[in-house]
């Protein structure tokens, strides 16, 4: 039975295990950054915690020109919207845990990890929607001379990301 295991082993074209942990690796990257993002505003008081969803969520130049109220307001909402930001650190830090344990186990298991990362990546997807939706709720809701002063806003915001070397 063992030597039937090792010549399926042999069978399988080296490519394909190139492949596998090339995947892992990039997919454990982009884990890696989105939780050192997470992790990194633990230390945030609850203040910057509402200002901090946007900017994490890919919307940083839009959350620079927003008003500092609508940072609180839409910090608030997707509080809650999506749960307290401290309870969804925590969820990812059980998930590395487990993802850390099944990377150490033998034999390898490759569809733990890729449920892991996959979860994460929802729950990511989730937050990015509920951000935009409340983005865009927060502008529609401006009237012309809100929208105008936020526009000039985003406007210096870019040029100084642009200075700074940001996209």
């Amino acid at each position: 039975m063992a030597e039937v295991s090792k010549n399926k082993d042999k069978t399988r074209p080296g490519w394909m295990r190139i492949a596998l942990f090339t995947s892992l690796a990039v997919n454990l990257l982009i884990v890696g950054l989105v939780g050192g993002a997470l992790l990194r505003h633990d230390r945030q008081s609850l203040n910057d915690a509402h200002r901090a969803p946007l900017r994490e969520l890919g919307y940083g130049p839009y959350g620079r020109a927003l008003s500092a109220s609508d940072r609180s307001e839409i910090g608030k909402a997707m509080i809650g919207r999506s749960g307290d930001l401290r309870a969804n650190r925590a969820e990812f830090r059980a998930q590395i845990t487990t993802l850390l344990g099944a990377l150490r186990t033998q034999p390898f298991e490759p569809a733990v990890v890729q449920n892991i990362i996959v979860l994460q990546q929802e729950k990511l997807i989730e937050r990015q929607e509920i951000g935009r939706q409340l983005l865009l709720d927060r502008i529609n809701a401006m009237d012309d001379k809100e929208r105008a002063a936020f526009a000039n806003r985003l406007e210096r915001s870019l040029r100084r990301g642009q200075a700074a070397g940001r996209p």
